[in-house]
């Protein structure tokens, strides 16, 4: 009878330890589901925020720079306008002036990826019987050959030279030299005293379509 007993104890023994167990385990079960669905939130989240702007970089640097074959041409060019000689203090009949112009389609940065057109524009105020003509460099290294000319006016104030020749190519270095020629001829009888006038020489450059 005592054995039986005893067996029954542990049997009743096991039976609760069982019993705990389940009942620890089933709060374990419980409790790790209610956590979870937070915790995945908050990964998703940050995964997402640090997924979308590596996307964002990397399809800003695909176009941008690893599949790009499209570049900005370089529009490169290089003007000098410089006086040759001393100008005169003062016009009267007979003075004059020299201006050289260079044109190139090379700059610092290299040479031009880009044809070019231009034109010479020279400016006045109008008020001096002032002729001025544009020379070109000719074949011959040294000499000059006429372009054209204009009479200056209060009704012609501005003049612009242009000639086919005028452009400059792409990819190839080029430059062009010319002199404007500014004088007050002999035969002109017009004598103003205490006249203001000025000059103005711009090259304007256009990218060829």
């Amino acid at each position: 009878m005592i054995k039986n007993n005893n067996n029954n104890h542990k049997k009743r023994k096991l039976r609760l330890d069982a019993a705990r167990l389940s009942q620890l385990s089933l709060s374990r079960i419980i409790r790790l589901p209610s956590l979870t669905p937070p915790l995945m939130v908050l990964l998703s989240f940050m995964l997402l925020l640090v997924a979308l702007p590596t996307d964002t970089y990397a399809k800003y640097i695909l176009l941008a720079v690893e599949d790009s074959h499209m570049k900005v041409a370089g529009f490169e060019h290089k003007v000098s306008i410089c006086p040759e000689g001393e100008l005169p203090e003062t016009w009267a009949p007979g003075s004059q002036a020299i201006y050289s112009i260079l044109v190139s389609n090379q700059s610092t940065n290299g040479i031009s990826q880009t044809s070019q057109t231009y034109s010479i524009e020279v400016v006045t105020a109008g008020a001096l019987p002032l002729r001025c003509t544009l020379l070109e460099e000719s074949e011959w290294e040294g000499s000059w050959k006429e372009i054209a000319s204009f009479q200056e006016s209060p009704q012609e104030k501005t003049h612009i030279f242009q000639t086919d020749k005028m452009l400059l190519p792409e990819g190839c270095p080029t430059e062009h030299k010319y002199q404007l020629m500014v004088s007050w001829e002999d035969d002109c009888q017009w004598e103003p005293m205490d006249t203001e006038d000025f000059i103005r020489i711009n090259v304007n450059m256009e990218q060829k379509d």
